[in-house]
């Protein structure tokens, strides 16, 4: 799922994050709190998920680093941001038309 809402659900949940690395992955985690994995490499997925389950220490702090991150995808914050970019689009509509 490259929405990543999901993968936004399991950081709330205070989850560290496995994801392949693709496009909407690449823009949520980081290796603060997450791994991004080869989408063509099934043992690279497995390797990394088998690397938290070995350091507990490890899949805490990312848990913890994830659950923060996640709250700046809250949707109130989200819908204002989508608000900002169609005011500006408007705005410059409207200074074109103008001129």
């Amino acid at each position: 799922e490259s929405f990543g809402i999901s993968t936004l659900e399991a950081m709330c949940s205070r989850l560290p994050c496995v994801v392949t690395n693709v496009n909407g992955n690449r823009d949520i985690v980081t290796k603060d709190f997450g791994i991004l994995a080869s989408q063509f490499s099934k043992n690279e997925f497995v390797d990394a998920i088998n690397r938290l389950l070995d350091d507990r220490l490890t899949m805490e702090r990312f848990g913890k680093k994830a659950q923060n991150v996640a709250k700046s995808y809250d949707w109130i914050k989200i819908a204002s941001k989508y608000s900002d970019v169609y005011n500006e689009i408007l705005r410059r509509n409207s200074n074109f038309e103008q001129n």
